[in-house]
């Protein structure tokens, strides 16, 4: 529901309610909350936040076909696209996509951006952290997600030998 959020309470709360969220300190709870009319603030976990953060509050219709592209990184690298339905103006201010899975596809992964095929094919990077990063088409992003794929399985074999050379267990 737009406009509504769980705060794992069994309690839907407007967001019309939320007055302030503040970040606070690191570890498990690093966002606190105030509703009007309440003094008491609660804890909001890294993932609630996330949930919260990218809740639409206004909905505006998508030129057709865009699609939000998706990946599994589990093995052999698969790419897959979902349509995009619409753009989500959304609680934290960013515009997002809105597939039939949802705002993001209905995902809240910890990935800072995500992509968008747009449609002359181009696919761009859409997200808090998203530096221009662009591909001609699928096979240059496919190409992209294998070298981070490589650097990130160069980066833990240097942890482990470092690791290693201290005198630790792999």
């Amino acid at each position: 529901m737009i406009g509504l959020f769980n705060l794992s309470w069994n309690e839907e709360l407007p967001l019309s309610r939320i007055e302030t969220i503040r970040s606070h300190g690191t570890g498990d709870s690093t966002y606190r909350l105030k509703l009007t009319n309440d003094d008491y603030w609660y804890d909001l976990r890294p993932h609630a936040y996330r949930e919260l953060a990218s809740r639409p509050v206004q909905l505006l219709p998508a030129n057709l076909p865009t699609e939000f592209v998706c990946w599994n990184d589990d093995g052999e690298l698969d790419v897959w696209f979902e349509p995009v339905i619409g753009w989500a103006l959304c609680f934290d201010g960013q515009v997002r996509p809105v597939t039939a899975g949802g705002v993001c596809n209905g995902s809240y992964s910890d990935r800072d951006d995500d992509y968008v095929r747009y449609p002359d094919g181009r696919i761009r990077a859409i997200g808090n952290t998203a530096y221009m990063v662009g591909f001609d088409d699928t096979d240059a992003f496919r190409t992209h997600l294998l070298d981070v794929r490589a650097i990130a399985a160069e980066h833990r074999a240097a942890a482990a030998t470092a690791t290693l050379s201290e005198g630790g267990e792999a």
